[in-house]
């Protein structure tokens, strides 16, 4: 199928030399790109994606890592807003983001390495460890 789109010159610029160096035509890249957007943002893709790594991992839960993440949960300051999503702040002065934030740990997604051009902010190892229990804790392991 033959289509026409409009596409900013400085958009435009890169693609174009990422298809010369490739070796791909600019059509062949872009059909990729729409294909690989589409797929990552489809969220019957993504929640089968981890599904699949769930199910590789084994339901089997782990007496350490589960009394562990327990810890971490009962000394960190997660909030219930609504009683269905779990979250921690993320203050600005604190990771050098913009603004102060919020990690969500119920609303988890995939990312291509690649896409990440630069760090947007910094999580203190404890952070890390909390986020990662609470993505724990909502993936019921």
């Amino acid at each position: 199928m033959k289509t026409a789109v409009s596409i900013p010159n400085g958009v435009f610029e890169d693609p174009q030399r990422l298809a010369r160096r490739s070796g791909k035509s600019r059509s062949r890249l872009f059909c990729e790109a729409v294909g690989e957007y589409a797929a990552r943002h489809s969220m019957e893709e993504v929640t089968g994606a981890m599904d699949r790594v769930c199910a590789d991992l084994g339901s089997a839960p782990d007496p350490f890592t589960a009394g562990a993440a327990r810890r971490i949960l009962e000394r960190t300051e997660w909030r219930f807003p609504r009683g269905d999503v779990l979250w921690a702040d993320l203050p600005a002065r604190t990771t050098g983001l913009p603004r102060d934030s919020v990690a969500n740990g119920s609303q988890v997604t995939s990312l291509d390495r690649g896409l990440l051009a630069e760090p947007a902010g910094k999580l203190s190892r404890s952070k890390l460890r909390a986020l990662l229990a609470g993505v724990d804790v909502v993936l019921g392991r």
